[in-house]
């Protein structure tokens, strides 16, 4: 091999390291990036729940002639609970009830969310 042949042979892998550490650094630039854009998303989200963030409270209501669970739950009820079967369950874990029997003059503690400090 004469050294004419030599070159060529060291330019091309010099040109193959080249390209090589050029896609490196492509790749690494491109993979901060997503890791700088996931962790703003990821402040951003945190930062918009801590806004919304609601307390659970508790209210003592009387029962009036007609009511229901059901239809206590529809007045009551906030975003945060997936269904209303899900509120009249949770009302009823809080009362001791074992069913939906209820009566006027009764009271009944409902839970509800809200983002005001009471």
């Amino acid at each position: 091999m004469n050294y004419k042949e030599q070159n060529v042979l060291l330019q091309q892998r010099g040109a193959v390291v080249h390209r090589n550490l050029l896609l490196a650094l492509f790749t690494s630039i491109i993979i901060i990036l997503c890791a700088l854009i996931g962790s703003n998303i990821a402040v951003s989200s945190h930062s918009k729940a801590a806004q919304n963030a609601s307390t659970k409270y508790y209210t003592s209501i009387e029962i009036e002639k007609g009511d229901t669970l059901w239809s206590i739950a529809e007045n009551y009820i906030t975003p945060e609970y997936p269904n209303t079967q899900a509120y009249v369950e949770e009302i009823k874990e809080i009362n001791n009830l074992g069913d939906d029997d209820i009566h006027s003059g009764q009271y009944l503690m409902i839970p509800y969310f809200s983002s005001e400090n009471k």
